[in-house]
């Protein structure tokens, strides 16, 4: 059964959309929590391709160790 009428058949490629002119991730240091590793380890790869410096935790004690040892800017 179709997803939706009328579509194309995709390729079975990913798309990765990439960062404007002027956007305003590339540099940004972000902390990203879930206890997800999979999702946690995606979202790390994107935003690092996207020239953020990406620090992880899984729970809220080890987002607060990573804040505490990422250097301030």
């Amino acid at each position: 059964m179709p997803l939706a009428e009328g579509l194309p058949r995709g390729s079975g490629e990913v798309l990765v959309s990439q960062p404007q002119l002027g956007d305003p991730l590339p540099g940004r240091r972000l902390l990203v929590v879930d206890n997800e590793l999979s999702i946690l380890h995606s979202m790390a790869a994107l935003l690092g391709q996207w020239g953020c410096e990406v620090l992880t935790a899984t729970d809220e004690a080890a987002a607060l160790e990573a804040l505490q040892g990422a250097p301030r800017s």
